[in-house]
């Protein structure tokens, strides 16, 4: 749905309660996002006519589907979003009020936008830890990477070490 200036001025309260359908060029917006399954929107939209802006208090409810960052794989991950943000139609300098450059709000693009906003880039079934078949390699969390290295012996005090040992079985 599009609102114009002129449509918030006829009716300054909308109630809104729109599945989400997202066109696949707002699909494309997003490299991880794959799809969607029963997102709504639902909440108030008032707009302001001394400041022309709007101010949309909505939940965006539903399912998205991911592409996993580690294995490729599409899963689903459940959206449950806040959305409470201000955006006006006129420009104003060093202000919290989002821009509307279009001059018209186009809630399902500003949904869309949302939820790209607040979905993790590098998405994971297996988020806390990766371990390779043969061992070598693993990723940490950042606590565990801390605890890993404070356990490890700096090398290069290792080669000093036998530097050392070296040089004093030479000099005997």
């Amino acid at each position: 749905m599009i609102y114009t200036e002129t449509d918030f001025i006829k009716q300054p309260q909308v109630i809104v309660d729109i599945p989400l359908h997202i066109s696949p060029e707002l699909l494309d917006y997003s490299v991880n996002i794959r799809g969607i399954k029963d997102i709504t929107i639902k909440g108030i939209i008032n707009y302001h006519p001394d400041l022309n802006a709007i101010n949309i208090i909505a939940t965006i409810i539903g399912e998205i589907v991911v592409e996993d960052a580690q294995t490729l794989e599409h899963f689903s991950v459940p959206v449950n979003l806040e959305w409470n943000d201000e955006y006006s139609f006129k420009f104003f300098k060093k202000s919290d009020i989002n821009y509307l450059n279009e001059q018209n709000f186009d809630i399902i693009k500003y949904a869309w936008d949302e939820i790209i906003m607040n979905i993790p880039i590098n998405l994971s079934k297996n988020s806390d830890k990766i371990i390779s078949g043969d061992s070598t390699w693993q990723v940490f969390s950042e606590e565990e990477f801390a605890a890993y290295q404070a356990a490890q012996a700096d090398s290069r005090w290792e080669q000093l070490h036998e530097k050392l040992v070296k040089t004093t079985k030479e000099e005997k």
